[in-house]
């Protein structure tokens, strides 16, 4: 039992570096909130990240911040993408659902001109049947 849980074990390897990718994806979570921060957030993702692949010895939150604060200036470009794609998606979802909503205030307005032509219809056979300008073979 003292083997399982040896940090040598190639389960308790996996299990830490598993660990250790949970907590780098939600620092970088953390750090992307504002999205103008995204790209600082990024890079320093991907420092961790080699430093990680690497082999290195690595804190994950110290090297995080400090990768983040030496490339945050670096990183606002890439977060300034990020802002951009956010807003245009936005608007895409916007004018997606204007047009809907337009269309669909469309349907009920010809909706409505239908059933009002034929109401006329049939008030007009109503009419003229009752003043015997109808003849019975007449149906619209």
């Amino acid at each position: 039992m003292d083997k399982f849980f040896d940090s040598n074990n190639p389960v308790m390897r996996f299990l830490s570096r598993l660990v250790d990718l949970v907590i780098l994806n939600v620092v970088t979570l953390v750090y992307s909130l504002p999205l103008i921060t995204a790209g600082g957030a990024f890079t320093a993702m991907n420092y961790v990240l080699l430093h990680l692949h690497r082999g290195d010895e690595t804190y994950i939150i110290r090297m995080f911040r400090k990768s983040f604060r030496e490339n945050f200036r670096q990183g606002i470009p890439e977060g300034l993408l990020v802002l951009a794609a956010a807003i245009k998606a936005q608007l895409i979802s916007l004018i997606d659902s204007v047009t809907e909503a337009s269309e669909n205030l469309l349907e009920r307005l010809h909706e409505d001109d239908i059933m009002d032509i034929t109401t006329d219809i049939q008030r007009l056979q109503t009419t003229l049947a009752s003043k015997g300008l109808l003849d019975s073979d007449f149906d619209i």
